[in-house]
């Protein structure tokens, strides 16, 4: 090798050592700096032909899991999901406070009730009378603070979403420089360490805002798309698009119709322009924006709703007064009729009916706002009924004739006179031909004429159909029917009769065609297959003189009726009740309900407190309290069922969050022990360094003091 060779490998080993100590040098500064990954390089020999003649440094590399990473991605979007629920669900819980608390609404609900038991006791009691309404309006007002506590959260939800859309969008680009830089580094060379660092920073950041699917390509450049398949960065990256809603009520709800939805949606534009909405296509999984998301659209909806239930279940339970209904027959047919005076938009008439043999309960609500029209059936919170929704603004008349229009037939509907509307079944089960002659026994009435024509009979919803031929007569006709089962026919005077074996049984006739029925004499129709089983009506009061139930409490001064015209009135009532302006100018109205009655008379107070004690009602699904089912139970019941939801989700948030942490700081060890800078191990490098230093120090001082010699020669 020579001399010179010896100077040469000496020097290099050097500067191999100096590029360690720099990388020892960095990995020491940078131990704290979070998302910083130990770094180490490598050394390879020189070989020319058959000899070592040298070394030379390697490229610097991170001590990194790749798998490990992907894990710690994926959590990180569980982790960013129960972070934001628990944080808002402590607000939640903080909003409905402790079961029994002075605060809480089964407390101020207790007091309201207890007062209203006080009044039924002392009811000419000026004292007493003003309690009811005291604890009244403290129980209004709760009431709608807790309902503007919950909007202000989903704006606060709504602004966060838009936070967070706007830093995914400088991640992305961000990340999207860095492939970039990586990209345009010297093919020869690794992917500059540094940079791979800040791009997993970057990616860390954007894992926990949402779930996302990292795909690395040649030499270090990623793509990246979310868990359901979404291309965010490939290779340019995506831009997400929210519009943000400045305010937010209880009414702003999402729709995917952007001209109707009430907040705000993200889109993500594609490079090449297109347009995705992330949210109706439920892109968005996991992540702090999925938590947004479900917090703005769901979660805290069906707390508003809940308090909306306990608002509609309070005003509707002291204002609503059951009518009933009495019987009428009109000729063979009989049925049931109702007064509906004062009825109002809203109302609730419940009624059962049966038809070829099927039981059907149906709610029938009034309107007065056409394009309301027609209902969905989970207006009402039970599930087993059909509802039926009419216009009573072009009066008794036009609404009859819509009830029995959506009743199919099987029911006759008609208005009387006032405010009634009468309900009559179609009448006896027999019908008898009419202007055509059978003759003795039916022979000699030709049908041949309805050849390819047919006459279908229904018994107890199974059809029954005869087709006519070239040869059929009356007598043909009559034979088939009598034999249908449960029905008989017969010639009586030279007319067809058709009657039920037995007076329950019903049957209903059709034609394929109107000359079937001028040539047989019969008519199309149903007969005994339909029945009204009971008829209630539940009316608002509006005044203090139609009845035991008041409109105690009131939707910011207007009546309070569950009006469906437009806007659900139910939907964000709970921000709106107040207590009746009037009951708080005269009082005595709490008792007072005719021109007779005495200051002294329990009966109004009694029936009062019966109905916030005792009577039953029925919550809609959508308050989740009993599950996917309606809940039964009196009103304080559900206000324990709400306060209990509420405290048993905050809980299991809690418990989620407690999981989710743990999985998530147990991975991160992982990673800092597996990647994260070790003192110790560092100083022990740097010592080896030193050592390596000295030696070859020690072989350049040699080689310069041999030729200091070799001059002196």
């Amino acid at each position: 090798m020579g001399m010179n060779g010896v100077l040469g490998t000496a020097l290099q080993g050097l500067k191999v050592i100096t590029a360690g100590l720099d990388v020892v040098s960095r990995n020491v500064a940078n131990a704290d700096t979070p998302g910083y990954t130990r770094k180490t390089i490598g050394q390879t020999s020189l070989v020319m032909g058959a000899n070592v003649t040298g070394v030379v440094s390697g490229d610097v590399k991170r001590q990194v899991d790749d798998l490990l990473v992907r894990q710690i991605r994926q959590e990180n979007a569980g982790l960013g999901y129960v972070r934001i629920l628990n944080s808002y669900y402590t607000q939640l819980d903080n909003i409905y406070a402790e079961p029994g608390s002075s605060v809480g609404v089964d407390t101020l609900f207790s007091a309201f009730r207890n007062s209203m038991a006080e009044l039924a006791a002392t009811p000419d009691s000026y004292i007493a009378r003003e309690q009811v309404l005291r604890d009244a309006q403290v129980l209004a007002s709760r009431l709608n603070q807790m309902s503007a506590d919950i909007q202000a959260m989903r704006l606060e939800a709504e602004r966060g979403i838009g936070d967070a859309v706007q830093r995914v969008n400088e991640l992305l680009n961000r990340i999207s420089e860095v492939n970039q830089q990586i990209g345009s580094s010297p093919q020869i060379e690794s992917p500059p360490a540094d940079l791979l660092d800040l791009r997993d920073n970057y990616i860390a950041e954007l894992s926990e805002l949402l779930d996302i699917r990292v795909i690395e390509r040649q030499r270090g450049v990623v793509s990246i798309m979310t868990q359901s398949g979404m291309s965010l960065l490939d290779p340019l990256p995506a831009q997400l698009v929210f519009d943000e809603r400045g305010m937010v009520t209880a009414q702003s709800l999402y729709n995917s119709d952007a001209s109707l939805s009430g907040v705000g949606t993200i889109k993500i534009v594609t490079p090449n322009g297109g347009s995705i909405d992330l949210i109706a296509d439920n892109q968005i999984r996991s992540g702090k924006i999925a938590a947004l998301l479900e917090l703005r659209d769901k979660y805290l909806v069906d707390a508003q709703a809940q308090l909306d239930a306990i608002a509609d279940g309070l005003a509707r339970a002291l204002s609503t007064n059951s009518v009933a209904s009495g019987a009428v027959t009109s000729g063979t047919q009989q049925g049931r009729e109702i007064d509906l005076a004062g009825i109002q938009p809203g109302d609730r008439i419940s009624m059962t009916v049966t038809v070829d043999g099927v039981q059907r309960k149906l709610t029938l609500i009034p309107v007065t706002d056409p394009a309301a029209l027609p209902l969905p059936d989970n207006v009402t919170p039970e599930r087993d009924d059909v509802v039926i929704g009419f216009d009573i603004s072009g009066g008794m008349a036009t609404a009859a004739a819509q009830i029995e229009a959506a009743l199919g037939g099987a029911i006759q509907v008609s208005a009387p006179g006032g405010d009634i509307l009468r309900f009559l079944d179609d009448g006896a089960g027999q019908t008898t031909s009419s202007g055509v002659g059978y003759g003795l026994d039916g022979s000699t009435l030709d049908l041949s004429a309805l050849a390819g024509q047919s006459i279908t009979v229904s018994v107890g919803g199974t059809d029954y159909s005869y087709a006519f031929t070239a040869t059929s007569t009356g007598q043909d006709l009559q034979a088939f029917i009598d034999a249908i089962p449960g029905i008989g026919a017969s010639i009586v005077a030279g007319d067809l009769v058709i009657s039920g074996d037995t007076p329950a049984t019903g049957f209903s006739i059709s034609f394929s065609d109107p000359s079937v029925g001028l040539a047989t004499g019969l008519a199309e129709g149903s007969h005994n297959t339909s029945s009204i089983d009971a008829l209630s009506a539940g009316i608002t009061a509006t005044d203090f003189t139609s009845g035991l139930g008041i409109p105690l409490f009131v939707d910011g001064g207007f009546p309070y009726t569950g009006n469906l015209d437009a806007i659900p009135q139910q939907l964000g009532f709970a921000g709106r009740i107040s207590v009746n302006p009037a009951l708080l100018n005269d009082n005595a109205l709490l008792v007072r309900y005719g021109s007779g009655t005495m200051e002294g008379d329990p009966a109004r107070p009694a029936e009062l407190l019966r109905r916030l004690s005792e009577a039953v009602f029925t919550f809609a699904p959508e308050t989740k309290v009993a599950g996917s089912t309606p809940y039964t139970g009196t009103l304080g019941g559900f206000i324990q069922r709400v306060i209990s939801y509420q405290g048993a989700m905050a809980s299991d948030v809690y418990k989620a969050a407690s999981a989710q942490e743990m999985v998530s700081a147990q991975l991160q060890e992982r990673f800092v022990a597996e990647s994260g800078v070790n003192i110790d191990q560092e100083m022990a490098n740097l010592i080896e360094l030193q050592t390596a230093y000295q030696a070859n120090a020690r072989i350049v001082t040699a080689f310069r003091e041999m030729m200091d010699l070799l001059l002196r020669v």
